[in-house]
């Protein structure tokens, strides 16, 4: 009886480890997204100062598809952001070394293989444009329409 009670004990501790850890990695995650909307709120309050043209309605748009390719503030604005996130080259390019480990420390564990995806369809898109601001705001455009569900920005 004792030999039952004490294997039946340790089962117990066996799935109470268990649940703790699936807690623990879900707090864990929501830590990160919570963590990741931090760092993004802090990326447009830097910038939008910046572009005082810009409304709030334009910003919040570019979150669900709304690039205006007229506005040269907007696609400006867009390249402040990856700016001051480390994403971009001197001449206005994506870096690829810097946007993969941007993914790796601030994307939460659910949206990296998306986001790394992303990544690698839009990396050619700047190549077609001179401007860096241009650079910039089409891979961001390509990046959206690549996965308009699971797209996040500033």
């Amino acid at each position: 009886m004792f030999s039952f009670f004490h294997n039946g004990c340790q089962v117990l501790v066996f799935y109470l480890i268990i649940f703790l850890g699936l807690v623990i990695h879900f707090n864990e995650a929501a830590k990160t997204m919570k963590q990741l909307e931090k760092t993004m709120e802090t990326l447009r309050n830097t910038c939008t100062p910046q572009f005082p043209s810009l409304s709030q309605d334009m910003l919040n748009g570019i979150k669900t598809g709304g690039f205006l390719e007229d506005n040269k503030d907007l696609k400006c604005y867009i390249k402040c952001i990856a700016d001051m996130a480390g994403t971009t080259t001197k001449k206005g390019d994506i870096d690829m070394k810097k946007s993969n480990n941007q993914i790796e420390s601030l994307i939460p564990l659910e949206m990296k293989d998306h986001a790394k995806a992303a990544l690698n369809a839009c990396k050619e898109v700047s190549k077609n444009y001179k401007d860096p601001c241009e650079k910039v705001f089409y891979t961001a455009k390509c990046s959206y329409e690549f996965g308009p569900d699971k797209f996040m920005f500033p």
